[in-house]
């Protein structure tokens, strides 16, 4: 039996792919247009759109290893709230 969540971690795995794709392609298309249409200024319109599709894609791709980065943060976090009462200086 799948579990949901690793249904939905298939379809952002998914999504960072796509967006992926789609940044190469607007990056290939941008170089297109400056080198054989001689028109560096339209570079903006493709490569600026690419850069946020760059951090999607890695935002979605990464999902998985931040999800165990926090996990692990959460677990020294609630190791350290454990009462140390010996360590605490006496109030004057």
């Amino acid at each position: 039996m799948v579990s949901q969540d690793s249904i939905g971690k298939n379809e952002k795995r998914a999504l960072g792919w796509v967006f992926l794709t789609l940044f190469a392609m607007l990056i290939a298309l941008g170089i297109y247009v400056k080198r054989v249409h001689h028109h560096p200024e339209m570079m903006t319109f493709f490569h600026l759109p690419a850069a946020v599709f760059l951090v999607l894609a890695f935002y979605q791709l990464s999902a998985k290893n931040r999800a165990a980065f926090m996990a692990e943060r959460r677990r020294i976090r609630e190791q350290n709230q454990e009462p140390q009462l010996e360590s605490r200086a006496p109030v004057v």
